[in-house]
């Protein structure tokens, strides 16, 4: 029921496209017909929240979605990512330009991970404390 195309448009397109499961999604709705909750959470979804709602509840919410997308910042073993020149072995933990090895700690490490697997996408300050 927003303007332009309805949430459930924009939770499937994000599902279907690059980002795929990397953006923690809330429906929140008017919708309490336990069929329309049913759609949205198979579409995608990670929770569903009715109108109306309190603000403790919304907040542990998000707070939940959160805390799951953190442990799926980094992929499992055997990926490798490159990105203009800059190799990404997730498997190894080892940044190459070049052929010169990077050091990183482990946080510059998954920071440079998240930033070069979402291509073009913009985090906040919060975001990014939350998922590294």
């Amino acid at each position: 029921m927003i303007p332009d195309v309805d949430g459930l448009t924009v939770c499937r397109s994000i599902r279907e496209g690059s980002l795929n499961r990397s953006v923690p999604t809330l429906i929140v709705t008017a919708k309490r017909e336990e069929s329309d909750k049913v759609f949205g959470l198979e579409i995608g979804a990670d929770d569903y929240l009715t109108k109306p709602f309190g603000v403790r509840e919304f907040v542990a919410r998000v707070r939940a979605i959160v805390r799951r997308s953190r442990d799926v910042a980094l992929p499992h073993t055997g990926q490798r990512l490159v990105v203009h020149g800059v190799e990404i072995d997730v498997e190894k933990h080892r940044v190459r330009i070049s052929e010169k090895e990077i050091k990183l700690t482990s946080k510059e490490f998954q920071l440079l991970y998240l930033l070069a697997s979402h291509p073009g996408i913009l985090f906040s300050r919060e975001s990014l404390l939350a998922r590294i």
